[in-house]
């Protein structure tokens, strides 16, 4: 027998998947002393300050993080910071105060830096100098919030409403897609989200060139004000996709740029902060939009990228696909009327759960009005 002492170090318990409450209750399990064991085991994590944890690990020792990374958080804007660059020495004289109301959010202070050189840009080619500049961006650190979450809407409302209704199928798109969307598929994706019927899907797909890489990610940058990144692909194969460079192409994916922008898009709110009025009468989400890119892709085939989304689209709005996939070119060999045995009771359901309940279903006409 040896004695064993072993400590986790687990990071960002807030970003784990599964209810805090249970993650909690499983840290203080772990660590509870077992009778006659003679083992030990401790725990090092952090997270940001939600009430669950505060509340079921106030016994704990622990600290705020934020009053120890003064010197990262300066690194971090030597590292961003272009001295050479419109109004950088300016911004140089703004870190003090960045580091000041950062409090550790080293997101906030990435967001705040890109912000302040687009400003400082503009006033520069207006032909603000020195004090002057120094004065214009500090005002502009002033109207910044310091909170993430309304750094995100402040976002959102920078966004022109032209773009809005791109911007909220994007983020959903990419919140809810269980898979990975590269960048030529932005444009199918946007697309079929305005698409009534399913018979004008394929109208909306059109070729795209290698060489508007450049112009999607313009466009990318415009929609999702930057809450959207591209990941550079690798020489190996990335998905159902071969890559050939380390640099961003067609074939690079998507990713939001933070989980807290993720938790931002699955707040209920969300969608009014983007749409406005609009989104009392919008009853579409990722899933929607999700479901139509598939179906247009898929020229006709079923597949589990279809079958998943539109269900996710039902379970997350409850209004059914029935209608729009009815009207699909497969209606008649897949997507009618199925009948499904319960038991020994047939029971007729939507088209979109019959496919998941039977693989290979075989189509039967309508049922019989009583």
């Amino acid at each position: 027998m040896v004695d064993l002492d072993v400590c986790l170090f687990l990071d960002a318990l807030d970003e784990y998947d599964g209810r805090p409450e249970s993650i909690a209750e499983f840290l203080k399990e772990i660590v509870k002393p077992q009778k006659n064991s003679r083992n030990r085991i401790r725990v090092l994590f952090s997270s940001r300050p939600w009430n669950v944890f505060i509340q079921e690990l106030r016994g704990c020792p622990g600290f705020h993080i934020h009053e120890h990374t003064k010197e990262d958080v300066l690194e971090v804007c030597a590292q961003n910071i272009k001295p050479e660059s419109p109004g950088g020495r300016e911004i140089v004289q703004l870190v003090e105060e960045i580091v000041q109301r950062a409090r550790g959010v080293f997101l906030w202070v990435r967001l705040v830096l890109a912000d302040l050189s687009a400003q400082a840009e503009r006033y520069t080619i207006a032909g603000e100098r020195g004090k002057s500049l120094c004065g214009k961006l500090l005002e502009v650190l002033d109207g910044l919030p310091n909170d993430l979450v309304d750094y995100y809407k402040f976002i959102i409302e920078r966004i022109p409403k032209s773009y809005r209704w791109e911007t909220y199928c994007l983020l959903e798109g990419v919140c809810r897609s269980s898979g990975s969307i590269i960048v030529s598929e932005v444009p199918l994706l946007l697309a079929c989200s305005t698409v009534s019927r399913c018979c004008q899907l394929a109208e909306a797909e059109q070729p795209i060139p290698k060489q508007a890489v450049d112009e999607i990610q313009r466009h990318l940058q415009v929609v999702s004000g930057g809450m959207v990144e591209v990941l550079p692909t690798t020489s190996t194969a990335v998905g159902r996709f071969a890559c050939q460079d380390d640099v961003l192409n067609v074939y690079s994916q998507l990713q939001l740029l933070h989980q807290t922008v993720l938790e931002f898009i699955e707040k209920p709110q969300f969608k009014h902060v983007v749409l406005g009025s609009r989104s009392q009468i919008t009853n579409e989400n990722g899933g929607s939009f999700l479901t139509k890119h598939f179906l247009c892709r898929s020229r006709g085939d079923i597949t589990p990228d279809i079958l998943r989304s539109a269900l996710e689209s039902e379970r997350s709005t409850d209004v059914s696909l029935y209608s729009f996939l009815n009207d699909s070119i497969f209606t008649l060999n897949l997507l009618r009327t199925y009948l499904c045995t319960v038991g020994n009771v047939p029971v007729y359901c939507s088209p979109t759960k019959a496919a998941i309940y039977n693989p290979n279903p075989r189509t039967l006409p309508p049922p019989a009005m009583p």
